[in-house]
């Protein structure tokens, strides 16, 4: 089975029939097996009736309980039996259809090579002695299953349900077909954002907001062994934040959302400073991992252009080459290597010394030594393992956004920047992180100035 193109040829229609107002609706095969039987088996179930289904195969029998309600069916247990000979098999059986709220019990093979399995369960069942189980079985083989297929029928009753959603005979509420899980992909690492396991109901929908560092959201079904990406969303930049969100609406459909967040304060940083600041040096706001510039020029201030604008950049250092790089042009997905990236600096800068929280999408390694209590470990471009403090590696982050400013504005190197925060922190983070910044600023000579905006 391809996955990957049953989804995208089912996307493409599914596109295509809503583009023209045509109501739609997407069955899994695992419903239409469950839709097959049951209209077959003809019960009409009232509220709280239990049904048992045992599903006979090779060397294997699958025994669900199926409870009727408002919506139709829902399967509320499932169990696999194994190697069991059929003496214990009918034990089980009859005493689960004993219970008066069981009222039927429908044993079935969708494949005609288990027909001889399935009727010697059947003669075992009714010889049995200890329970008689009379017109509560109903027996379903290959060819009829098949009849009911080729006849229409099913197609029949799911119209009856899909313009009629009282009608709930033969319907069961859908279930998640197979596990989908929501990746990030940032350079050669990958992060679980959001899981939908097999058989949770549907609807389903689940939401997180990421940062702008994620450069593409896959979207992988899993089915037995193996993993297919059905969807890849390449992300740009221009953001601050994003929404991701994968739902299963009334269907097995899954579907991907992704919403680009623009957080307001950043975007009126500029009107904002031109109401408090009247020394016209540059601005660093920062969030996340990422940080926005704005400058003075013509008698207000603006974003600026070389640093990605409104969106800003991403505080990333790159030690792969020789010369280091910055920013998330600096970071090619599924190939850069993270562990020579360094990045998160405000996180850690935050955090106290002895109480470094690691996080595991980190590559680089945090230690120490005897004269420095933190400092940052990476793979530098000859292969070996290299650190830094903190405040050094934000002086490198520093003065790659002075030149970039410099280069824009032509003017001299600032003796003064401004910095502001857009991240909520408690008093003592936020001390710790204005003194590493201080410290970054005092190894290139600036003085740092703190703005609350």
């Amino acid at each position: 089975m391809n996955l990957k193109l049953n989804f995208e040829a089912s996307k493409a229609i599914k596109d295509f029939l809503l583009l023209h107002s045509i109501p739609c609706h997407f069955y899994s095969a695992e419903y239409l097996l469950c839709f097959k039987i049951w209209i077959a088996t003809n019960i009409s179930s009232k509220v709280d009736d239990v049904v048992l289904t045992v599903n006979v195969g090779n060397n294997e029998m699958v025994l669900a309980m199926n409870t009727f309600g408002v919506k139709g069916y829902k399967i509320s247990t499932t169990k696999v039996l194994r190697k069991m000979d059929l003496e214990n098999l009918v034990k089980i059986y009859s005493d689960l259809t004993s219970d008066p709220v069981v009222e039927k019990l429908v044993i079935f093979a969708h494949d005609k090579g288990n027909d001889a399995s399935l009727k010697a369960l059947e003669t075992a069942l009714r010889t049995n002695k200890s329970y008689d189980i009379g017109s509560k079985l109903i027996v379903l083989d290959y060819d009829k299953l098949l009849a009911i297929e080729t006849s229409g029928k099913s197609i029949l009753e799911m119209a009856k349900w899909f313009f009629d959603r009282s009608y709930v005979k033969f319907h069961f509420p859908q279930l998640v077909p197979r596990t989908v899980d929501i990746l990030s992909i940032t350079g050669n690492t990958q992060k679980e954002l959001i899981t939908a396991e097999n058989n949770t109901d549907i609807p389903f929908k689940e939401s997180v907001v990421i940062a702008k560092s994620v450069q593409q959201c896959l979207m992988i079904q899993h089915h037995r062994n193996t993993n297919k990406t059905l969807e890849t969303v390449q992300m740009d930049q221009n953001c601050h934040q994003r929404k991701i969100t994968l739902l299963f609406e009334s269907e097995c459909f899954p579907e991907l959302k992704v919403e680009s967040i623009i957080i307001p304060e950043i975007k009126e940083l500029p009107k904002n400073l031109n109401g408090i600041c009247d020394m016209k040096f540059p601005v660093i706001g920062l969030f996340d991992s990422s940080a926005v510039i704005c400058v003075y020029e013509n008698g207000g201030y603006k974003f600026l252009d070389s640093w990605n604008g409104l969106y800003g950049n991403e505080l990333f250092i790159n030690f792969e080459e020789s010369k280091a790089k910055y920013g998330m042009e600096s970071i090619k997905a599924d190939k850069t290597k993270m562990s020579s990236v360094v990045y998160d600096l405000i996180k850690i800068m935050s955090m106290p010394s002895e109480k470094i929280v690691v996080k595991e999408d980190w590559k680089f390694v945090i230690t120490k030594n005897s004269e420095n209590p933190i400092l940052i470990e990476f793979i530098n471009h000859e292969g070996r393992k290299q650190a830094g403090t903190p405040s050094f590696l934000m002086a490198m982050l520093l003065k790659e956004m002075i030149k970039r400013i410099k280069n824009e504005m032509n003017e001299e190197k600032p003796k003064e920047i401004g910095l502001c925060f857009f991240d909520k922190m408690f008093e003592d983070e936020k001390k710790r992180v204005e003194n590493g910044l201080k410290e970054a600023c005092e190894l290139l000579k600036i003085h740092a100035k703190f703005i609350d905006v």
